[in-house]
């Protein structure tokens, strides 16, 4: 006989007999355990992989699923059927139809007219009544348009001494005997800072509506309405000092003056959620 038969005969003695087994048995539990371990670790890189991005797992709780394996190998239950991980079902996706218009556009009506022809029921020859009609909603663009108002101020005088002359007086305008009026500072200081178009792109804006606009001349305009805006940005200002908490930053620009070019600083300040300001001032040196 050879020796590997001699080393797999089992032996003749009970108590050795139980040994063998107690040994095979923990064997058995190591290799289920760590095979626990291994499907346990698995399906967590399944879920990272497939799963909710958000969903974390302590490597250490791994031990958990382990542990329950290993009682149910003690219990003797049938061994776990390894599951596909669940996938998250996919985010519906935001429809692509079109979209109605605001309900706060105007509206302008244009209405066809139906062909004489189709006005005469062909089966019976009677003449066919309006039943209703079909409307369909299309957005459409009007290009920015420039216009001149003419401010006429009547002139009265006595006709007999021609004393007393009278004039209409004329509203305050945002600047005194200049050419902008209200709407177009406001769309040239929109356009500059809420739309980051500099003023030769205006420039070269209003030149295609026929207007000749230098950028020099919307440059002293922009600076005229940052005087008549003083006051709104002072109390924007005092609003926001209000604030419990202050967010502020500062940025360093160059500044050309009357003495020559120095560096300044932009300094912004951001209020809390009641005083919701924010407010740039720039600083010299």
């Amino acid at each position: 006989m050879s020796k590997d038969a001699h080393s797999t005969k089992l032996p003749d003695d009970l108590a050795q007999c139980h040994a063998l087994i107690d040994e095979l048995l923990s064997s058995l539990r190591q290799q289920e355990l760590e095979k626990a371990r291994l499907l346990a670790r698995v399906q967590h890189l399944l879920r990272q992989m497939y799963g909710r991005s958000a969903e974390k797992i302590d490597p250490a709780q791994l031990l958990l699923f382990a542990a329950e394996a290993m009682a149910a190998v003690e219990a003797e239950a049938p061994p776990t059927e390894v599951l596909e991980p669940e996938l998250e079902a996919a985010p519906k996706k935001k429809g692509h139809g079109r979209k109605k218009p605001p309900v706060e556009l105007p509206h302008l009506p244009i209405e066809y007219p139906v062909p004489e022809s189709e006005k005469v029921c062909a089966e019976c020859g009677a003449a066919k009544k309006r039943i209703g009609q079909k409307v369909t909603e299309q957005l459409e663009y009007a290009p920015s348009s420039l216009f001149v108002i003419d401010h006429i101020q009547p002139v009265f005088a006595c006709p007999c001494c021609q004393e007393g002359v009278t004039v209409a007086p004329k509203p305050a305008q945002p600047i005194a005997k200049g050419l902008p009026g209200p709407g177009l500072l406001a769309q040239v200081v929109v356009s500059k800072y809420a739309d980051h178009l500099p003023l030769y792109r205006q420039e070269d804006i209003f030149g295609r509506h026929g207007v000749e606009l230098s950028r020099k001349t919307m440059c002293d305009w922009v600076l005229a309405s940052a005087k008549i805006l003083e006051p709104v940005v002072e109390l924007m200002k005092a609003r926001t000092l209000d604030s419990k908490v202050i967010h502020t930053d500062d940025t360093p620009v160059n500044v050309r003056g009357p003495g020559g070019n120095y560096q300044g600083r932009f300094w912004v300040y951001v209020g809390d959620g009641h005083h919701p300001y924010t407010v740039s001032l720039l600083s010299h040196r």
